[in-house]
């Protein structure tokens, strides 16, 4: 399980580009499955991704996949952690 919290200051319409981008990239990557985008009840950030994968190879493989170049306008802040 992957948890990708992050901060996102832009529109509805970038962030409907993020959401595509991620899910292209998961549609490349064997072995990760985006279970949705969600808005913590308890955490500052404004949301977060989670996501089923194999291990972490696979996770750098989505990674590599990933064709979304970060703003840090849009996404001042970002964090990845990692269930095993």
């Amino acid at each position: 399980m992957v948890l990708s919290n992050f901060d996102f200051w832009g529109s509805d319409e970038e962030l409907t580009l993020l959401d595509k981008a991620m899910k292209k990239a998961v549609d490349k990557t064997e072995g990760v499955d985006l279970l949705g985008r969600y808005a913590p009840e308890a955490l500052k950030w404004h949301w977060t991704y989670f996501y089923k994968t194999e291990s972490l190879t696979t996770w750098e493989n989505f990674l590599k996949n990933l064709e979304y170049k970060r703003d840090k306008k849009l996404i001042p802040h970002e964090t990845t952690v990692f269930y095993v």
